[in-house]
């Protein structure tokens, strides 16, 4: 039968054994004798499926790479014979169910049960115990094979879906596997490895996936090179684990219920005993609580090291930080329990190309989603009510865009803007400071635009609408954007249409919170106020120099904690209003990237009705402002108009009867309004926006509201804004200097760290999932593909009262002694920044 890319079915006669509990004779010579008889029915399995002959038999050594094992694998062999693979809850095709890869020097063959020819498991460790099989008995059996592979599109969508390219190296792994990398052979089987280790944990991501499984499941072997399939997928395993690529978030499995039980045993009987790390995490939004989270995560697959002890400070007294689901106070009848309106982040922006929320979500805690999928369509109405032209809201959507167009493109040249490709831009811009924002350049594309002198009033508005709208999704005026700089993450967009949750965001980090049954919860402590961050030399105690020794943060109760790092997972607003002081200062380049980031506002006004009185097929509606001429500053060739910020200031509104089940309305502003807004009082804004509802919805009868919500982030005390952005002056480059490790034990995480993802809920997530990793990386030591082994960090040395987690290192760490600053001095060569968006090689000093 020819080879194609479907599923194919090979008929004939093969061999398969499996075990029961009979005992069989446990000489060395029997059990070679029966290793030998299955390696022979190996080679006909080989036969009937025209794959090449087994190149080396099996050994029983192979126990290092698997426990509580189903199967015998060869060693240096093409293609396993293994059980059927049940894979459940999953939302991909189900032509991804299938176990294999799909180059042709990677095969899987399935057992088809033929006669009741199965393979039975035995009970026993084979890590522990491997003669455990000298107590089965082996039985010969005949049945069909069966061979699937995946597509390759399924292993494309796998790699897709968790932000790694399908078909080459990423960055990252260029930096950690360049011996991989560089040859042809290893460098296709790491590929289709990984992709197929994805695969594996995407189908299933409410089961957290083990080496052992996870060999048992791939079941490949490459052939080629001589290099031993086993040690690679050891290496692509531990990678995907460590950088958070796989066994994320939130899931169940007995094996982790029984590593987590007999953890403290296995810790309490080793000698030495090994410093206890304490790490304090400040902020217990979406970020901080992912550090806490997905460190104890990675920690699961080293039971012989002792779980770092984590402490989550928070100011105010919930998790989620700007992720705030407001229980409403109205009450309605036949609804038992009112449900809460987001009051800061609220859309998914798409889960396709490998928003780990997909998984969070979507699979494992299987949340209710309201899809936008008329998003796009927003019914646009005059400052009459009525709605807009169409033709004319096209033309003004046409001139707007063409000037946006024309600014991204441009660069200052002997004071005169030129518009240039966008490869001489980047040069160009590279070279040259360009202190104008992209506000003032849209405006001067438009002042010398061809249709600028036949623009109606109404088009103008609905010009200045397009304007605002670009200012509702970077939360600031467009004058506040840097020119160049502005729109540096578009390429990392993820795909699909845009949802919100019902019952509200807040459930997510809640249950990150919360934990299950076998994921502990994470330790908080609520209205704790963080003052100050300093850093205790051993000797001389605090020191405004020295940034060795051991971290103290004191809190506004007067509370104090002691650890040997700390996650600073606060909002940028906090930080550029200096609300902890640190000693030592911060650096330079760590306070003026802090500085010249921007933090823009965002606010939401809730109305609640007693019932539904608009179209609630509508998931939003927009209402321009009104025009009024600005005053026009001239410098030479260039023109800068001033608005007036009252006339200029749109706004728009989101029907969340579908979210909610409740006549609810919520009126989203930003930029100018936002500005506007809060210097006024509630009812103020109140009485502004039902009078716009009213005009917009002419004829009908307008209720009055039974609750409102205003919004002020600028105003709160533990956020000050809503969230980043790039600000005329900056780059994505001060995001990266953001997220840098300052002194190998102060770690950043939060929005305003990631440069591919700001301003979002999954940036916050994806920069929690890189501190947790940067952090174990420190503790655990390196992923890489130079003499791999997975490290056991520990020593018998008996003198040392706190040693170093680290293999084979007899250094004695003093109690009052950061091991951070231990792994600093003598293992700094094994620490790789998780940082891959920068191009800083050094974790301290990015200059």
């Amino acid at each position: 039968m020819p080879n194609t890319d479907d599923d194919f079915l090979v008929s004939g006669s093969s061999v398969v054994y499996d075990f029961n509990e009979q005992n069989v004779n446990g000489s060395n010579s029997n059990l070679q004798n029966l290793t030998q008889e299955f390696n022979n029915s190996v080679q006909q399995a080989a036969s009937v499926l025209k794959l090449p002959t087994i190149s080396e038999p099996i050994s029983p050594t192979m126990k290092d790479f698997f426990q509580n094992d189903t199967q015998f694998y060869n060693k240096n062999s093409q293609y396993t014979i293994n059980s059927s693979t049940k894979f459940e809850n999953s939302d991909l095709p189900s032509n991804d169910l299938k176990l294999s890869v799909e180059n042709k020097h990677f095969r899987n063959v399935e057992v088809a049960n033929n006669n009741n020819a199965d393979i039975k498991s035995f009970d026993g460790n084979v890590n522990s115990n491997f003669n455990s099989l000298r107590k089965e008995r082996l039985r010969k059996k005949t049945g069909e094979v069966k061979f699937q592979r995946p597509s390759k599109e399924a292993l494309d969508r796998a790699a897709i879906r968790s932000r790694l390219p399908p078909n080459k190296f990423s960055e990252l792994e260029k930096m950690l596997f360049p011996k991989f990398f560089k040859e042809v052979i290893l460098r296709r089987g790491f590929i289709e490895l990984r992709n197929c280790v994805l695969l594996l944990w995407l189908l299933n991501p409410k089961k957290f996936i083990s080496f052992p499984e996870c060999f048992e499941k791939v079941g490949l072997i490459l052939g080629e090179g001589g290099f031993e399939f086993s040690t690679m997928l050891s290496i692509i395993w531990n990678y995907l684990h460590r950088y958070r690529f796989i066994n994320f978030g939130l899931f169940e499995s007995p094996n982790i219920e029984a590593t987590l039980e007999t953890d403290n045993q296995k810790t309490s009987n080793l000698i030495p005993k090994k410093k206890k790390i304490n790490i304090i995490i400040i902020g217990a939004g979406i970020s901080g609580i992912t550090t806490a989270r997905e460190i104890q995560n990675i920690f699961i697959e080293a039971p012989e090291a002792e779980r770092p002890n984590i402490i989550v400070l928070e100011a105010r007294q919930r998790v989620g930080g700007r992720i705030f689901t407001f229980p409403l106070s109205s009450k309605f009848p036949n609804i038992t329990k009112t449900p809460g309106v987001d009051l800061a982040a609220q859309i998914v922006t798409g889960f396709e190309g490998g928003n780990p929320l997909d998984v969070i979500i979507r699979s494992q805690l299987q949340l209710g989603l309201y899809y936008l999928k008329n998003a796009s369509i927003c019914p646009l109405h005059d400052i009459d009510g009525r709605p807009t032209d169409k033709e004319e809201d096209q033309f003004s959507e046409r001139v707007f865009n063409e000037c946006l167009n024309q600014a991204c493109n441009s660069v200052l040249i002997n004071g005169q803007l030129k518009i240039v490709t966008p490869l001489e831009k980047k040069f160009i811009a590279s070279k040259t400071e360009l202190n104008l924002s992209l506000g003032e350049v849209i405006d001067h594309y438009l002042q010398n635009h061809s249709s600028f002198s036949e623009l109606s009033e109404s088009q103008l508005r609905m010009f200045h609408w397009h304007q605002a709208n670009l200012e509702f999704a970077n939360a600031t005026t467009l004058n506040n954007l840097s020119l160049h700089h502005w729109d540096q993450d578009d390429g990392y967009e993820f795909g699909g249409h845009h949802s919100m949750l019902k019952n509200g965001f807040g459930q997510v980090p809640e249950a990150l919170k919360s934990g299950n049954k076998i994921q502990k919860e994470i330790k908080v402590k609520f209205n704790k106020i963080v003052d100050s961050i300093d850093i205790i030399n051993t000797a001389d105690g605090i020191s405004e120099s020295s940034t060795e020794g051991i971290v103290k943060v004191t809190c506004r109760d007067e509370s104090e904690f002691e650890a040997d790092a700390v996650v600073i997972s606060i909002p940028l607003g906090t930080l550029k209003q200096k609300a902890i002081k640190f000693s030592p200062e911060l650096p330079l380049w760590k306070s003026q990237a802090i500085e010249r980031m921007g933090f823009g506002w965002f606010n939401k006004v809730v109305f609640v009705f007693p019932e539904v009185f608009w179209d609630p097929k509508v998931d939003v509606f927009g209402s321009v402002g009104s025009h009024v001429p600005g005053e026009i500053n001239e410098y030479g060739d260039f023109l800068e108009i001033i608005y007036d910020p009252i006339s200029y200031a749109s706004n728009r509104g989101r029907n969340l009867v579908s979210t909610t089940g409740l006549p609810v309305l919520v009126s989203f502003v930003s930029g100018w309004a936002a500005v506007e807004m809060e210097s006024e009082s509630d009812a103020v804004i109140v009485n502004k926006a039902m009078t716009i509802l009213a005009k917009i919805l002419q004829g009908k009868r307008i209720l009055n509201p039974i609750e409102t919500i205003v919004t002020r982030w600028s105003k709160d005390e533990f956020s000050r804004g809503s969230y980043s952005y790039v600000a005329n002056g900056s780059s994505g480059d001060d995001y990266d200097a953001l997220g840098l490790t300052l002194w190998d034990k102060l770690f950043w995480a939060g929005e305003a760290t990631n440069r591919h993802y700001p301003a979002t809920v999954h940036g916050a997530y994806i920069s929690g999932l890189r501190v947790a990793t940067d952090i174990s990386n420190r503790l655990l030591g390196p992923i890489n593909d130079t003499n791999f082994k997975k490290e056991i960090f520990f020593t018998n040395l008996k003198k040392s009262k706190y040693s170093c987690w680290r293999k084979n290192c007899e250094h004695i760490i003093d109690e009052r002694e950061s091991l951070f600053d231990h792994i600093s001095k003598y293992h700094q060569k094994t620490v790789a920044s998780t940082n891959i968006n920068s191009s800083t090689k050094d974790l301290n000093d990015p200059t």
